[in-house]
């Protein structure tokens, strides 16, 4: 309890009595110490799946590095041919089939390392141009197929990024990815990239696929989130991609957002400080 005390004071200034106010905080710590109590239990909670996470992640990953590899191994017919051409096929769905879940696995890590604060940066000046050529070359083959048109503009004279360079890959990849599986064949993908007055680095990544609904831009963001929620989707996915690229871009200091019109397209852009741009020569 709390007691304060107010003196009644005559007028030559002598004290004949007081007024006390009692104030009982109990209720008040009785609050804070559930607060208290339910951050403790939060923490624990967090760490408690991080922990299982990455055990599981690792218990599932060593079984289907096998797979892969193994099914590697016997499309390229190691030990003599396999005889009907349907097991290539078969061994090949099994192949891709096990590199997409490692895959999910890998995000699915990666985002609870996020959450939890615990992925760390190994950050190095790396060449933008070329991490970017690079990733067009990675998803040329699969945009050809689906009868897309890759481009890239403006990227000579761009700075070096002070960057993790795997997780700007990874930023990278995502988005060009997403756009590859969202745009109809016969659409077109390009990448802009520059610095922009103000210093930052500004990368651009438009398709003209199906394009977001202003009402479905908040989930896409979300882990997990979709923004086509129907049990028939057209297109898989866990909705891990944007929400993953949009923390690694900000873990950079970055910005990261999307500006989207349905049926027309998409452009994501990605903003890096000026702080983190190094001009060599």
């Amino acid at each position: 309890c709390l007691f304060n005390s107010t003196p009644f004071l005559n007028e030559d200034g002598v004290k004949t009595g007081a007024f006390a106010m009692v104030t009982d905080i109990r209720p008040q710590k009785a609050l804070e110490e559930e607060l208290r109590e339910a951050k403790v239990l939060a923490d624990e909670a967090n760490r408690t799946k991080s922990e299982f996470l990455a055990n599981m992640s690792h218990e599932l990953r060593t079984p289907l590095n096998a797979v892969i590899g193994f099914s590697d191994f016997l499309s390229n017919e190691i030990y003599g041919p396999l005889g009907d051409g349907r097991y290539a096929e078969y061994v090949g769905d099994i192949r891709d089939s096990g590199t997409h879940l490692l895959n999910l696995i890998n995000e699915i890590l990666d985002v609870a390392r996020v959450e939890a604060g615990r992925l760390e940066l190994r950050e190095a000046e790396v060449d933008v141009a070329e991490i970017i050529e690079r990733c067009l070359r990675s998803v040329d083959m699969s945009a050809s197929k689906s009868g897309l048109t890759l481009t890239g503009d403006a990227l000579d004279d761009l700075p070096f990024l002070f960057c993790d360079e795997t997780r700007f890959r990874q930023i990278l990849m995502n988005v060009l990815s997403n756009a590859v599986k969202f745009t109809e064949p016969g659409g077109s993908i390009s990448v802009y990239a520059n610095q922009l007055e103000t210093g930052n680095l500004e990368i651009r990544i438009r398709d003209t696929g199906i394009g977001i609904a202003e009402e479905d831009m908040v989930d896409v963001f979300k882990v997990f989130g979709q923004a086509d929620t129907s049990i028939h989707r057209r297109f898989e996915g866990a909705g891990l991609g944007l929400p993953l690229t949009k923390a690694l871009v900000e873990l950079h200091s970055g910005e990261f957002e999307l500006e989207s019109t349905p049926g027309v397209g998409t452009t994501a852009i990605i903003r890096f400080p000026e702080i983190r741009l190094v001009r060599r020569g």
